[in-house]
């Protein structure tokens, strides 16, 4: 089976609808100068087929946030929408993203200084929280929480355990920022720092859209790259942690 018989199926499984030209999903970017990492990013990311479907079907139009001072007022979604639309409903097989690229750079110059090559890791980081943020389905930002909240929430961690810990950190995290990209990418990273002198441990509950993984030659699966990075890690000499029980900077270990 073709890319495009694949996401063909998928999208109008979703909504019968929306027209699909033969090209779908099989246009090229063109390299407009240097602009090699943001094709490769663009590419991955318009190649995620549920994001595929959630903008072709013009669903992200209800989750468009024009409020969010962390936002691009909803240009980078938007701008977004019209490129998925150039890759999957167009009778051409090479798209000019120049307009991509302009829009982008209004609010990320930085990515395209000098028109050098930049970090495509970079780049996506960029992409993905922009488009969090214009999509953010939390248009009133709830106050900050305060010491209060932040002790009553310690205490109900430590009586309820671990896995309470987690679901209240999420909880928490939610109340400022839910959108589609959080619900199809975005997960949380438990980190601990256990003491070796004391035993005492901490730890922590993030939340991450993308992760950094340590690559090396001998590599062929991601999976091992993963594993790599969930290694159990010594932290000695200026990373030693601070640990609260011994009231000092200890050597720890440190798991993800």
């Amino acid at each position: 089976m073709t890319c495009s018989d694949t996401s063909q199926r998928l999208v109008l499984t979703c909504n019968p609808e929306v027209p699909l030209m033969p090209t779908a999903g099989r246009v090229g970017l063109k390299n407009i100068g240097n602009t090699c990492f943001m094709n490769a990013g663009l590419q991955c990311l318009c190649h995620i087929e549920p994001l595929v479907a959630y903008f072709l079907n013009r669903e992200f139009e209800h989750d468009v946030n024009q409020t969010n001072l962390l936002g691009c007022n909803g240009e980078i979604a938007k701008t977004f929408s019209e490129l998925m639309l150039s890759l999957w409903q167009s009778d051409h097989s090479v798209h000019d993203p120049t307009d991509f690229r302009c829009k982008l750079s209004q609010f990320a110059p930085h990515l395209f200084e000098g028109n050098q090559q930049q970090d495509v890791q970079e780049f996506l980081a960029f992409c993905l929280d922009g488009l969090h943020e214009d999509l953010n389905r939390i248009t009133k930002q709830p106050p900050p929480v305060t010491e209060e909240t932040q002790k009553t929430d310690q205490s109900l961690e430590n009586k309820e355990g671990e896995e309470f810990a987690a679901a209240l950190a999420w909880y928490r995290h939610l109340e400022r920022g839910k959108s589609f990209l959080v619900d199809l990418l975005q997960g949380q990273l438990r980190s601990s720092l256990k003491c070796s002198q004391c035993g005492h441990t901490s730890r922590r509950f993030d939340p991450f859209m993308y992760l950094s993984v340590p690559v090396t030659k001998d590599m062929s699966k991601v999976t091992e790259a993963i594993s790599k990075y969930l290694e159990e890690e010594t932290l000695t000499g200026d990373e030693r942690w601070f640990c609260e029980r011994c009231n000092k900077k200890s050597r720890c270990n440190k798991k993800d």
